[in-house]
């Protein structure tokens, strides 16, 4: 009887070793989307202004969405965008604006790592608190 039980029961768990969620994919896998791959380098505060409103709008869909994937890309685009930023900020809001820069910066990492972590709940949520720190710092800048 004992040996029954014993037998049912790593059976069960067998079978049941296999069961759970699907393992995640890979977000290295997915091509970087053209807007993350722009170069910033070269650009004047207008084009990366402009940039800045695409990457707000695209972390708002991607987190909305849970396009995973994409907000791995994102916080590498916003840095990339927030250092391009930092010079060419005009003396009379530099101070606070470069405390805003320090501000979100963390933020888009976590917005990675939610990315690499794949949960939507705290994406959205990290979405959100990125969407409105830009908004904050798009409303700094002439």
């Amino acid at each position: 009887m004992k040996t029954t039980l014993l037998i049912s029961f790593i059976a069960t768990l067998t079978l049941l070793s296999g069961c759970g969620a699907p393992e995640k994919a890979d977000i290295h896998d997915q091509p970087a989307p053209a807007y993350t791959t722009v170069d910033v380098s070269a650009m004047e505060l207008e084009g990366l202004t402009a940039h800045l409103k695409t990457l707000k709008t695209e972390i708002e869909r991607s987190t909305q969405t849970q396009a995973f994937g994409e907000m791995h890309y994102q916080e590498v685009a916003l840095t990339a965008t927030l250092n391009a930023l930092s010079p060419l900020l005009p003396e009379n809001s530099k101070t606070q604006t470069e405390t805003l820069i320090a501000e979100i910066k963390p933020i888009a990492i976590k917005l990675h790592i939610a990315g690499h972590d794949q949960t939507a709940t705290i994406a959205k949520k990290i979405g959100e608190k990125l969407s409105s720190q830009i908004d904050q710092l798009l409303g700094l800048l002439p």
